[in-house]
Order: structure tokens, then C-alpha cells, then sequence
């Protein structure tokens, strides 16, 4: 299992570095975000650390889907998934080399997201903000990952994939949307910024429903 988890990273590490245009676009469409309201001059004074986090989450949200649309894209042609299927427990280090560079994509999103954030908002008391807002930036974009790159194989070939996507990524992405942006909270006394224990568990059990479902649907995934 593990032999072939790692050959599959390998490859797909390849596929991962050689297909920039879908990771520039997704960043491009991230900084047009940012500079509309930038523009608009939307958070006069620095922004808040909920504004922040609001900011770069549904920024990272949008642009993620971009790139995750074209997951399976280099398999789409071919019979690649019939091979797969036809070769024993090779489906499941495919599916998770695939997940761990979407997973791996996100996070280096987010932190380009969040250096733009600091570029034209300056959030207030960055270091604690940002040292608090590791851990639910983390688990959200874990979750993005595996169901991006679940419904990213299950509509591969469906002409329309760049609009149904978003459509059934969201809807599902609800508990760890509401979980990241609520995640950082201020103290009871309205002082002290604070990570919320409820919300990140919220993730957390999103996170872990999310894999075991991915993992007993991938049969279908490669149909």
C-alpha cells in the first residue's frame, strides 16, 4: 500500500509541478478579489481579525475550486481509470496522492492569500492572528481538499464540471465554511483573541465524515 502511495505521489508530484497555468489562475483570480476590495476601500483603518478571516477563507474558497476543477484532467483522456480498476488496491493511493496535492495546494493558497491580506488591509495584532488562525486555515483546507477532489473525479466528464462543482462543493462544505470563520473568537471580556474550541471540533468531525465517505465511494469515483 505504501509502495504504491508512493509512486503515485511521485507521478502526480510531476503532473503538480508541471501544470502551472491552473495554480496561476487560481492565484490571479485570488488577487482580483483582494484588489476589488482593496479598491472599494472596504476595510477602512485595517481590517478586523474577522474580516481578515472572512476575506481570505471565501477568497481561498473560490480560487481552490478553480484549480481542483482540473484534478483529473490529465486522466480524463485515455483509459486510465480503467486501468486502475482493474489493478488491485491501486485506487486508493491514487486517490489520495491526488487529495494530498490539492490538500497541499490550498495551504500554499492560503498563505499567499493572507500575505496579500497583510499587503493591503494590515490586520490588527498580525502575530497573534496569525498564530492563532494556523489551526482552523489547517482543518478547512484539509476538508476542501477531500471533497474538492472527490466531486473533481466523480464529474470529469461532464461538459459543465466548471459550474456543477461549485454547486455541490459548497452545500457540503457548510459545517467547515462556518467553522473556519468562526473558529477565532474574543474572550468574554471582548479582549483577548482566542481560538473556539466548539467551531474547531465542528471541523474536525466534518473532516474526518468527509474522508471515511470519500474513501467508501471511490469505486464510483472512477466509473
Amino acid at each position: 500500500m505504501f509502495k504504491k502511495i508512493f509512486l503515485f505521489v511521485r507521478m502526480e508530484g510531476h503532473l503538480f509541478s508541471s501544470n502551472g497555468e491552473a495554480a496561476l489562475s487560481s492565484f490571479f483570480f485570488v488577487f482580483l478579489i483582494l484588489i476589488l476590495f482593496s479598491i472599494g476601500s472596504f476595510f477602512k483603518g485595517g481590517a478586523t481579525h474577522q474580516q481578515a478571516t472572512i476575506l481570505i477563507w471565501l477568497a481561498v474558497l473560490f480560487g481552490a475550486i478553480l484549480r481542483m476543477n482540473r484534478t483529473f484532467e490529465s486522466e480524463k483522456e485515455g483509459e486510465v481509470t480503467d486501468i486502475l480498476r482493474m489493478e488491485k488496491g491501486a485506487l486508493i493511493p491514487f486517490f489520495l496522492a491526488k487529495l494530498f496535492f490539492n490538500f497541499l495546494f490550498i495551504v500554499i493558497l492560503e498563505i499567499v492569500t493572507l500575505a496579500f491580506v497583510i499587503l493591503f488591509f494590515n490586520p490588527t495584532d498580525l502575530l497573534r492572528y496569525v498564530k492563532l488562525s494556523f489551526l482552523p486555515f489547517f482543518m478547512g483546507a484539509f476538508g476542501l481538499a477531500v471533497i474538492g477532489t472527490t466531486f473533481s473525479g466523480m464529474i470529469i466528464s461532464h461538459h459543465r464540471r466548471d459550474l456543477i462543482l461549485p454547486v455541490i462543493c459548497y452545500p457540503l462544505l457548510m459545517p467547515v465554511i462556518a467553522g473556519v470563520m468562526m473558529g477565532l473568537s474574543y474572550s468574554a471580556e471582548g479582549m483577548a483573541l482566542t481560538v473556539n474550541p466548539f467551531w474547531i471540533k465542528l471541523v474536525g468531525i466534518a473532516d474526518l465524515i468527509y474522508v471515511v465517505v470519500s474513501l467508501l465511494v471511490i469505486d464510483f469515483l472512477m466509473e
